[in-house]
């Protein structure tokens, strides 16, 4: 989980014809705040981000205003839209001024002392930048626009420190800690469990091989209802040998193997699924065949009781935390921060327009991204 997300977007598709890369020092000051000096790469390195972060915020708004009749308009013009009463290129600059703050307030907290990274923490900091930067192509947008992977690296820490100070304020033992009964019942409330198998239509499947497909999952369902394991289901289905199909127990691990968390589809969970709502509504041990939102193949769910194991709030709390407190938390750092004394280097800041910005290799990025998952 990272409180400040790194976005970078498969649906931005303005290429702009300029880069940003044009000669600036790395080391060149471009901005002080409250007496620390932000470096035109790193603020640079920030510009990106808010300008993805921002198309992003346009590009669901427009897609929920939608309808089958405007679906196949022509590509945003971002720089037409406003967001929070500003116009698009000067609300990316605000919140570039803004995120350079919270990279002067968090390393402020450990300068202070007041939050400090083990040296595990810092190793997983660095080695999880570098997979972001080589295997999901960061390098390919960063790059192209003038930041380096020793400032993305650095940028990608301070997600790290707000982690830090987050859990330094919410989880057990924190200044506001969040009681324990309050993360059960979001999870409760969130989150549900289920053992699920997929199954995909033949291409160009007929109805008859759909209704076919189905008919073999709902045998799935009444061998259940007769008291039948999932395990040995789960295997057949998968086509497994079951001398080959053997599982390793962990302490700390969960009682079930092959159950699956379906968080709330609106939810920011990593498991957020379109099909938590009927999920939710089943009652424990019941089974139900949806198709999914494509309609190009069903899931046959069963359903479980998350309460019955500890292992899943103990692997959701930090998930949860951050669904809880996530807005209140970004809320105090604004206010903490807002008065911040800002010196600006005109002469630095000036050279690196929003408009100019460069998605160009934004394909490549993605195309990455895909190879590596």
């Amino acid at each position: 989980m990272k409180i400040f997300k790194r976005i970078i977007s498969a649906i931005l598709v303005g290429c702009m014809l300029f880069s940003l890369c044009a000669c600036h020092g790395k080391d060149e000051v471009a901005l002080t705040i409250e007496g620390t000096n932000i470096t035109s790469a790193l603020y640079l390195n920030a510009l990106v981000d808010c300008d993805s972060e921002a198309k992003q915020r346009v590009d669901e708004e427009v897609a929920a205003s939608k309808t089958e009749e405007t679906e196949d308009t022509e590509e945003t013009d971002y720089y037409s839209k406003t967001l929070d009463g500003l116009s698009f290129v000067d609300y990316v600059k605000e919140k570039t001024i803004e995120r350079c703050k919270e990279f002067v307030f968090f390393q402020k907290l450990v300068d202070e002392g007041t939050i400090k990274l083990t040296d595990e923490e810092v190793n997983e900091a660095e080695n999880s930048a570098a997979t972001y930067w080589s295997s999901y192509g960061y390098a390919y947008l960063y790059n192209v626009n003038g930041v380096s992977f020793e400032t993305y690296k650095k940028a990608f820490t301070y997600t790290y420190y707000s982690n830090k100070y987050f859990n330094h304020l919410y989880a057990e033992g924190g200044e506001k800690e969040v009681p324990k009964k309050d993360i059960k019942d979001y999870m409760l409330d969130n989150y549900t469990l289920a053992h699920a198998l997929s199954a995909n239509y033949e291409e160009n499947a007929t109805d008859e091989q759909k209704a076919a497909l189905k008919t073999k999952l709902e045998g799935y369902a009444k061998r259940i209802k007769d008291g039948e394991e999932f395990e040995k289901i789960y295997i057949e289905h998968n086509e497994i040998k079951a001398e080959e199909h053997k599982h390793e127990e962990t302490k700390d691990g969960p009682k079930l193997q092959h159950a699956i968390v379906l968080a709330d589809k609106n939810s920011e969970s990593s498991s957020a699924n379109a099909d938590f709502d009927e999920v939710y509504d089943m009652k424990v041990g019941e089974t139900k065949i949806i198709e999914n939102e494509a309609k190009t193949g069903l899931t046959f769910y069963v359903k479980l009781d998350i309460n019955s194991d500890a292992y899943y709030l103990k692997q959701l709390t930090d998930e949860i935390l951050y669904g809880l407190k996530k807005d209140e938390f970004q809320k105090s750092i604004t206010e903490k921060t807002k008065a911040y004394k800002v010196e600006t280097n005109n002469f630095a800041i000036n050279r690196f327009d929003v408009e100019d910005i460069d998605y160009s290799v934004l394909e490549s990025a993605y195309a990455a991204q895909q190879q590596y998952q």
